[in-house]
């Protein structure tokens, strides 16, 4: 019984038992013994209470909260009250002997039942709600032990602490957040002893995990948005389906992978057993099958019933994929992409806004407008998109707007018969947006399409038809276009170099790549992912701090594609597997460096610029820090000319910088 949740398991056990605690108890408090046999859980909490100073003679529990306060304090936790209440009020009137407490996760009372005989009793000892149950106020106590524990538990008697509570048996129980886990409170039931058999440990227990199950569905309820805004991020397709076999709900990976629309049966997707009753008994357990998708891609289903309590409401379905078959436009001369979601690295929040969105953009076939700076990773962002979506088994198709003779854009892009003009193949060219067919096509630096070429693209977009140049007949596409730009095309519109009824057509779904000078988390981050992947040896290079503290001050106007040149460089000149700053390229921070020397040097009197000759031989061979301001301030903050005044380095001048601690902010 030692260890055991209740202390009276029969009721012939009862005197001898209250007996036993009774002398345990006193010797316990008189003479500080420790009973061999008594329950560790007991024994513990009153050791807790000792050492806490808790009189074992105190006659009540304090009350913390008045009526304001109390009211607040249930306000705080009404979602726990309006789930209990109804099953405290429904237990009372099966067992109306013994007095019910709802307790908050803190354990004070919230709400109790009581008859009047035990009102009286509780109002005696001040045991209302607003009072503390937890031990640190009452001692042992069941809620105490229950909520200090984490588990159901019964105190009878003379277990309890404080003597006041001797007369009487009390039971408590945890409740639980049935998806965190974590307790929010717990109920509770006190009695006379002889009483025991009306509030067996049992019934509360089970009242417990009627509320659990009762909180579930309200949890649902509340927090329907972000599970819904999960379900979208799932890439696999998921459904939700009634008893009757009907779609109820679905993310869009469904829609688009299997053409699923709410309303329709499920066995217009998954193979089902045509008999009733064996449907359902798959229905009620779970059940693996296999799906089709569009050209006939093939798909491992997995259901588990949806239930409350003990009744089956519907069913969840999860998709895996196991095979994809190719339609013959899309088969041929598919190109791959190389980057998804995983690959983007940060711990910026506006970057991982960014990817958040891309994520749900995806699942839609609406134009994708994306903007940054040159280096900030836009191509990455385009084939991330399109690994993740709906059309990751077609092809990805990137053109540089930029990078193509205005003359041949049209042709690139949308093709030629053979023989349209001079130099053309004679069989003709079906250009990137057919090549692009049943997947996407990535424009890249969409703002340097000619004027001429944006109409003949504007009218693809709207018309979902290619004419290549040269043909008489539209050939019909079906291709998702993704446009990148590092140019402000509203500036452009203004300019007249682009066109607006285009880029309203684009700019439907907008994200925006924030520049690396504004994620400084990110530098570091990719510093060490740069060094620990692109060394040549075989460990990973070590690098100054001092280079790490420029790096991170650096502007980087080239972005991340600066960055991993910067490092490879470094790499590469460095040795010993170690960067210092001599490996780093002049001209990255020589701007910065200027700038910093130059407010080093303002204010000081230039009538003290030395003549020319080398400044260091005049010096005395010594690369003072009065020597170094009087060489910058001499030419003007230029590190060149300063190096050859007093004959050494650049590099030099750039560890002498670091060493008299001249600063290398840029903004300063």
């Amino acid at each position: 019984m030692r260890d055991s949740l209740w202390a009276v398991q029969k009721f012939d056990e009862f005197f001898s038992v209250e007996r036993k605690l009774e002398q345990e108890w006193e010797f316990y408090h008189s003479k500080g013994n420790i009973p061999e046999k008594k329950r560790t859980e007991i024994i513990s909490s009153w050791e807790r209470c000792k050492s806490k100073g808790l009189s074992p003679l105190k006659s009540q529990s304090p009350v913390l909260f008045h009526d304001t306060s109390l009211q607040q304090l249930r306000e705080n936790n009404d979602f726990l009250l309006k789930v209990a209440i109804p099953h405290l009020d429904n237990i009372f009137q099966v067992c109306s002997d013994v007095a019910w407490y709802i307790v908050d996760k803190e354990g004070i009372m919230l709400d109790a039942r009581a008859n009047s005989k035990h009102w009286r009793i509780m109002e005696t000892f001040q045991v209302i709600p607003g009072t503390d149950c937890s031990e640190n106020a009452s001692g042992t106590c069941a809620v105490g032990l229950s909520l200090k524990t984490g588990k159901p538990i019964q105190v009878f008697s003379a277990e309890h602490y404080f003597q006041v509570f001797h007369p009487y048996v009390d039971s408590a129980a945890p409740i639980r957040d049935p998806i965190s886990n974590q307790i929010i409170g717990a109920l509770q039931v006190v009695t006379e002893k002889n009483v025991i058999r009306g509030h067996d440990l049992y019934l509360i227990i089970n009242q417990v995990k009627q509320i659990e199950r009762a909180i579930g569905p309200r949890i649902m309820e509340h927090n329907l948005a972000s599970l819904e805004s999960m379900f979208q991020m799932i890439q696999e397709p998921f459904l939700i389906f009634d008893r009757s076999g009907i779609i109820t709900r679905h993310n869009a990976a469904a829609q688009y992978y299997l053409n699923v629309n709410t309303g329709k049966p499920l066995s217009l997707f998954v193979e089902l057993p045509n008999n009733q009753k064996e449907w359902e008994e798959l229905f009620e357990r779970g059940f693996q099958s296999v799906a089709y998708g569009r050209n006939r891609n093939e798909w491992k289903v997995h259901t588990q019933p949806y239930q409350i309590d003990d009744r089956v409401f519907g069913g969840i379905a999860l998709f895996q994929k196991i095979s994809f078959s190719m339609s013959p436009s899309s088969s041929k001369n598919k190109t791959r992409t190389v980057y998804q979601f995983q690959d983007i690295l940060t711990e910026d929040s506006a970057m991982q806004r960014v990817i958040q969105l891309a994520k749900k953009a995806a699942f839609s076939e609406k134009p994708v407008l994306i903007t940054g700076e040159t280096g900030t990773g836009k191509e990455m962002l385009a084939q991330s998109i399109h690994s993740f979506g709906s059309r990751q088994t077609g092809p990805f198709i990137a053109i540089n707007c930029g990078a193509i003779p205005k003359d041949l854009a049209a042709s690139e892009l949308f093709g030629y018969e053979g023989g349209a003009f001079t130099g053309a193949k004679s069989k003709g060219s079906k250009g990137k947006f057919l090549s692009a067919d049943q997947g996407t096509i990535f424009l890249d630096e969409i703002g340097d399409l000619p004027l001429e070429v944006q109409v003949y693209l504007l009218r693809v977009l709207e018309e979902r038809m290619v004419v290549p140049i040269g043909g008489s007949h539209p050939v019909p596409i079906n291709v998702r276009v993704i446009a990148a730009t590092h140019k402000d095309l509203k500036e452009e519109v203004k300019k007249g170099t682009f066109r607006e009824d285009l880029y309203h057509r684009l700019n439907v779904i907008f994200l925006s790549v924030p520049p690396l000078r504004e994620r400084q988390k990110d530098i570091n981050l990719l510093i060490d992912y740069f060094l620990t992947h692109l060394h040549e040896g075989t460990s990973k290079p070590e690098m100054d701090t001092s280079v790490r503290e420029l790096l991170i001050s650096y502007p980087w106007p080239g972005n991340i594609r600066q960055l991993k040149n910067v490092i490879e460089r470094a790499m590469f000149h460095s040795e010993q597997n170690r960067i210092t700053i001599d490996d780093l390229p002049y001209d990255l921070f020589e701007s910065v460096i200027e700038k910093a020397t130059r407010k080093e040097i303002t204010g000081r009197n230039n009538d003290k610029a030395l003549h020319n000759g080398n400044l260091l031989n005049r010096k005395k061979k010594k690369l003072t820090r009065e020597t170094m301001i009087e060489a910058l301030n001499q030419t003007e903050g230029n590190i060149s000319k300063a190096a050859s005044l007093v004959g050494v380095s650049r590099m030099t001048i750039y560890r002498k910088l670091q060493e008299y601690q001249i600063p290398l902010d840029c903004n300063m």
